[in-house]
């Protein structure tokens, strides 16, 4: 199972990188594009936003097979984040918002999204009048600022001070022709400080085009999008599920183990100097052999006498109600490490 994995990284690795000019024109910002398909795109990037974090890109293999014919199958499907899948087919997502907005010839809806401490997820829906505007484009951004009422800020591109710590995105454009396109944003908040949160601002000023296979910026679109919605008590009331080390490990110090509605937050402490590839070499192992990789972004922080802090989240979710999990850390200063985590 996990040798697919290792297979699948390496040969994703050995491909030539297109990144968009005008991305990577943005202050601390740099983006790896992961995929592509005839009417998908994928990309993945990863974000610096304070010198003493790191946000690690760790490759995914995605899948839009659309299981079932239910709107949650459907939803899930086409978030790529496995936690988030899982958790919106437990029914964690809110969806059919009913908010439409218009301007500069592009309506914009918000359709879908999920939220707890370490995630945020929002599906977009983008209409064009002016249908040949996308006959050449094979991926956008969006120009966004998403705040609580409280003024909040979760996520401001340039702004170091934002919840996030990084982004994923892709797009469906398989109606582009009818000029319609989908958008799904995914944000991660290493640290879960996406909390207590029961209203949100999305503010969108530009949408941005790039053209097919080349990754040039072909049009930015400006215009004022707005969207004020109240999002369900499911959110602010999640619960999560305490784990502790049940063994010690004289390089591996757990802090805090958490399981929650869109995967496993884990923090822990290095003992010895590590840099960014430790994070491609952990997984969890639950009591069937099942594996879980971690999610796209995750931090390292440096600390006193050579050590580092960790901070990463698993697409093991409390819908899968797991008691015992094994984090393995792979070829670690020449050993494998084991740290068995039981539910408190």
């Amino acid at each position: 199972m996990i040798n697919n994995f290792e297979d699948n990284i390496k040969d994703l690795l050995s491909q030539d990188i297109k990144i968009p000019d005008s991305v990577l024109s943005k202050a601390e910002l740099a983006f790896e594009q992961i995929r592509y398909s005839e009417d998908v795109k994928t990309t993945k990037f990863k974000e610096f936003k304070r010198q003493s974090i790191a946000a690690v890109a760790v490759i995914c293999v995605l899948s839009l097979t659309v299981f079932g014919g239910s709107a949650f199958a459907l939803i899930r499907a086409l978030f790529s984040d496995k936690g988030i899948q899982n958790a919106v087919e437990n029914g964690y997502v809110q969806s059919s918002l009913g908010n439409v907005v218009k301007d500069n010839g592009v309506a914009i809806s918000v359709d879908d999204i999920v939220v707890d401490k370490t995630k945020m997820a929002v599906s977009f829906t983008l209409n064009f009048d002016d249908k040949s505007k996308l006959r050449n484009v094979s991926d956008i951004l969006l120009g966004l600022t998403i705040k609580d009422y409280k003024g909040i800020i979760i996520e401001e591109d340039g702004n170091a001070d934002s919840v996030v710590r990084g982004l994923f995105s892709k797009i469906d454009a398989s109606q582009k022709e009818k000029g319609e396109l989908k958008y799904y944003l995914e944000m991660y908040s290493t640290s879960g400080e996406i909390t207590g949160i029961d209203n949100v601002i999305i503010d969108i000023n530009s949408v941005n085009l790039f053209e097919e296979d080349k990754g040039k910026n072909i049009e930015n679109i400006n215009g004022n999008w707005k969207f004020s919605l109240k999002l369900d008590d499911k959110f602010t009331e999640s619960k999560e599920i305490k784990f502790r080390a049940e063994n010690k490990s004289d390089i591996i110090e757990i802090v805090s183990a958490k399981m929650l509605p869109t995967g496993m937050s884990i923090e822990c402490i290095v003992n010895k100097p590590v840099d960014e590839n430790i994070i491609n070499k952990i997984n969890l192992i639950d009591e069937q052999g099942n594996i879980y990789i971690p999610s796209p972004i995750a931090s390292i922080d440096s600390i006193s006498n050579n050590r580092n802090v960790i901070k990463l989240t698993f697409d093991a979710t409390l819908f899968q109600s797991k008691d015992k999990l094994i984090m393995r850390i792979r070829d670690i200063y020449g050993k494998n490490e084991e740290i068995r985590l039981v539910k408190e």
